[in-house]
């Protein structure tokens, strides 16, 4: 499951950050997914210093912009899945078929046994 919502997540982010940035060389072949690893990796300062200081805040801006797109898209998708299995588990578990162990009646305790007890 990991596997899957980290390639959603970066599919959607990255396609967003090539989509805001086309037409730049930011924009083109792997650089986006670079950007969005980067970013979400923790070594986004040090991938931003190779941008050119006139386009840098375009790719801040977009970099951020694609996080936040992969990560509303994992969340929803989350969300959605949890909510059917809830539906799921509601609707498939039923009462009457869950076997219950035998009732143990507990016997309350004799009065020589509580002056046994007491200090």
């Amino acid at each position: 499951g990991t596997a899957v919502w980290g390639a959603i997540f970066l599919a959607r982010g990255t396609s967003t950050v090539g989509a805001l940035l086309a037409g730049t060389p930011a924009g083109t072949g792997g650089r986006p997914r670079q950007l969005v690893e980067a970013f979400s990796g923790g070594g986004f300062a040090a991938a931003t210093h190779a941008i050119p200081s006139r386009a840098r805040p375009a790719v801040i801006a977009a970099t951020h912009q694609g996080f936040l797109t992969g990560l509303n898209t994992i969340l929803t998708v989350g969300g959605v899945v949890a909510l059917v299995g809830a539906v799921l588990a509601l609707w498939l578990v039923r009462e009457r078929e869950i076997e219950r162990g035998e009732e143990v009646e507990v016997a309350t305790p004799s009065a020589e046994l509580l002056e046994y007890v007491r200090p």
